[in-house]
């Protein structure tokens, strides 16, 4: 298993919030798992592998809202590839201030 830690900063006026919600902006779950995927994506090339993976989410939990202006820290598991299936196991969490906003668990093919 290896653990992988990256921080990602939302800029208060980042484009994502317009419409998420008028006056009480938040950073969308859509763009959170983007960067969840892109910071996988990151692993794998740093370790010269194929980034370009089929990828199945199988759980997502969004537990607090992350706002403009914060700086969310992107906690990997990456468990070692399934040699028969070709399956990758990538469980994540993702906090602010030490809290934990969302978690969930991937699965990379190919």
């Amino acid at each position: 298993m290896i653990k992988v830690k990256i921080e990602r900063p939302y800029e208060r006026a980042h484009r994502a919030t317009d419409g998420h919600f008028a006056g009480h902006p938040i950073i969308p779950g859509v763009v959170i798992l983007a960067d969840v995927k892109r910071a996988i994506r990151d692993h794998f090339a740093a370790e010269n592998r194929a980034s370009d993976h089929a990828c199945t989410i199988r759980a997502t939990k969004f537990l607090r809202p992350v706002l403009p202006g914060q700086t969310m820290t992107i906690m990997l598991s990456v468990a070692s590839p399934a040699l028969d299936t070709h399956k990758q196991a990538v469980s994540f969490e993702c906090l602010i201030a030490g809290i934990v906003v969302a978690k969930g668990a991937l699965e990379f093919y190919g």
